[in-house]
């Protein structure tokens, strides 16, 4: 059944997305366009002005993806499952926790495919052969290194991939915190999404706090010099250490707003 879910939708917000991803490419290419002739050594101000509009149209666009993606996650959320949509969605034979799943992962599948259109669009309207050149050779170089187990190219690699988990998993706690401010805020009869910002709102600031609690023994001059010396001896090694320390925050906040918004879902859902 989850796997219904999951087509149903990426089936409803597909249609939303395709097309914003489709003209993003074409503004790539037609800016590559534009960008090559305003180039030109004979170029005037006239032949420039086709560039720089279509560099803001594209500069807008991307903002327009991002925005409907933001906006599009915290829609399909609310409608579907505490809005009119709801009455229907929870009498499926589905537990809350797959409902939030299939939110949560539909959501994050659009957040990395704007990023990486985004990326693809920036690539067709600057780079050049230099470019794909010197990324084709680095890669060839990088996996060679890899192949023959350098321990450098090994140790890179290991903290290329624990940053790359690290924004995955913040990514997806960010996603959360939403969907548990806003399930905090349909426990209000009135002023629900009113209630979900001022959820939002003080879940944040609970945070702050707690980030600062932790970080207030770097204030002692000891501790700030001890944790100094240490980076500055392994260097390496710290990163490895930030980069767990990370991954250990984000993962505990993933799972106390997806326990959070389960439990509200499951035992305090109001859709009235």
């Amino acid at each position: 059944m989850l796997g219904k879910l999951l087509r149903y939708e990426i089936k409803s917000t597909a249609r939303l997305f395709l097309p914003l991803y489709a003209a993003l490419a074409v503004l790539g290419l037609l800016n590559r366009l534009f960008l090559s002739i305003s180039r030109l050594p004979a170029a005037s101000f006239v032949l420039s002005l086709p560039a720089a509009t279509g560099t803001a149209i594209y500069a807008l666009t991307v903002m327009a993806a991002f925005v409907m993606t933001f906006v599009v996650m915290i829609q399909r959320f609310y409608k579907s499952l505490l809005g009119d949509e709801g009455y229907l969605m929870f009498t499926l034979p589905v537990s809350p926790a797959q409902h939030l799943v299939a939110k949560l992962t539909v959501s994050c599948l659009w957040i990395f495919a704007s990023m990486a259109v985004t990326a693809v669009s920036l690539l067709i309207m600057l780079a050049n052969g230099q470019f794909f050149n010197s990324l084709s050779a680095g890669l060839a170089s990088a996996l060679q290194h890899l192949m023959q187990f350098d321990p450098n190219a090994v140790t890179w690699a290991a903290l290329g991939a624990e940053f790359v988990a690290l924004a995955i998993l913040g990514t997806l706690s960010s996603i959360l915190m939403i969907y548990f401010s806003i399930s905090l805020g349909q426990l209000s009869n009135r002023y629900k999404l009113l209630t979900a910002v001022g959820a939002y709102l003080g879940v944040n600031a609970v945070l702050q706090a707690l980030s600062t609690l932790l970080t207030l023994p770097m204030a002692f001059p000891a501790v700030a010099d001890a944790i100094e010396s240490f980076f500055s001896a392994y260097p390496i090694a710290s990163l490895h250490v930030a980069a767990g320390a990370g991954l250990l925050g984000a993962l505990l906040l993933c799972a106390a707003f997806f326990l959070g918004t389960n439990y509200l879902l499951s035992k305090k859902l109001n859709l009235e």
